[in-house]
């Protein structure tokens, strides 16, 4: 199990590193459009969250369509644990996310490896894909505010 854990703390820190400078473009859009990378898998209820809260914790509003969108958010290779993974290891689950322009260059990307560790209280099981829904959100938001300041 230490092995697991290990691994796991590896990957997050080595795809945290290889993520590039965010793009200029992110700073200044207004609207987004989220979108889940596999409809059938636990991006849908993470993208779905992202979309109820990101107007609470970011400067974004939500667009119609993808077409209308300054920025389109897609949350792709989630995987929300399961009771005893979280009761034994304390992981809660994990979610990349990233801001794609309406030409498809790709902005900006973020992950999140969210275990008890972040949280000082376990998460109910209901509420795991919001709490990622969340953390993505608080991720973007500091690479906004990193475009922004970029020089």
């Amino acid at each position: 199990m230490k092995t697991l854990i290990a691994t796991l703390a590896a990957l997050a820190c080595s795809v945290s590193l290889l993520a590039k400078e965010p793009d200029r473009r992110l700073a200044t859009a207004k609207t987004a459009f989220v979108e889940a990378g596999d409809a059938l898998s636990d991006d849908r209820p993470i993208a779905v969250c992202l979309g109820e809260h990101l107007t609470k914790t970011t400067p974004l509003t939500l667009a119609e369509s993808k077409v209308s969108a300054d920025i389109v958010l897609r949350i792709f290779k989630s995987s929300i644990s399961g009771d005893s993974t979280r009761s034994l290891l304390g992981s809660m689950g994990l979610a990349r996310i990233e801001a794609v322009a309406p030409d498809g260059t790709k902005l900006w990307d973020g992950y999140e490896n969210m275990s008890s560790s972040n949280k000082l209280d376990m998460i109910k099981t209901a509420d795991v894909p919001c709490a990622l829904a969340d953390a993505l959100a608080d991720k973007l938001r500091q690479g906004m505010r990193k475009a922004r300041d970029k020089k």
